[in-house]
């Protein structure tokens, strides 16, 4: 081989070998911009989901303690505007004087009139049954409840329970009217055998005496 060719080869190689290292850059970027753009796989955040069941079962709780009976008696089952609703279904045309709950005696009792006699009926508070039933024949004029007044106790039971503290419970209740104003006189027992006391003008809320 003459020098002239030789010196004709060299140039050949260097461009060859020039080009082939370009590519390869070229290939290694390419890989680069592969795994830059890969989806990234992000872990379950087990703590926050830990922590949210922890969050909702308390809230649950809190909620079973909210539908606990309010009453000593837990076995309850009807409210004052209940026993209301069985008297006035079996004597319509007879009035309301006052409903009244006690836990020891177990009972609703409901005083009523009409335009010929007086009314004395008890109920049963948990299956709603008519224990006993007492008429007189004599007719006063005196003033009665209305069915939005008696649906109101059980808003007064609540509060008074929640503003007594913990541990207490209804022990019994009345509601009726004293000298044109409609009360409702609320008893409570506490766990150590305590007692509280609550008097409230039903139309207005505001509360008229507190014994403890």
């Amino acid at each position: 081989m003459n020098i002239k060719g030789l010196l004709a080869i060299v140039p050949l190689s260097l461009a060859l070998v020039a080009c082939g290292g370009k590519d390869t850059s070229n290939t290694a970027n390419v890989s680069n911009t592969d795994d830059n753009s890969a989806p990234q796989v992000t872990e379950p955040k087990t703590e926050n989901t830990k922590n949210n069941a922890a969050q909702n079962q308390n809230v649950d709780e809190k909620t079973a303690e909210v539908g606990n009976s309010i009453y000593v008696n837990a076995s309850t089952k009807l409210t004052g505007a209940d026993a209301a609703k069985i008297f006035s279904d079996k004597y319509p045309n007879a009035q309301i004087e006052s409903v009244e709950y006690d836990t020891e005696e177990y009972k609703y009792e409901i005083s009523a009139k009409d335009a010929e006699k007086e009314y004395e009926i008890k109920i049963n508070p948990e299956s709603g049954e008519i224990i006993a039933e007492e008429f007189e024949n004599d007719r006063d004029d005196d003033e009665f409840l209305t069915t939005e007044q008696i649906a109101k106790a059980e808003d007064f039971l609540n509060k008074a329970v929640l503003n007594s503290g913990e541990g207490f419970l209804v022990k019994s209740w009345d509601m009726d009217i004293d000298d044109g104003i409609c009360e409702i006189d609320i008893e409570l027992k506490g766990d150590g055998g305590s007692e509280m006391e609550y008097k409230y003008n039903v139309d207005t809320a505001e509360l008229i005496e507190k014994e403890n």
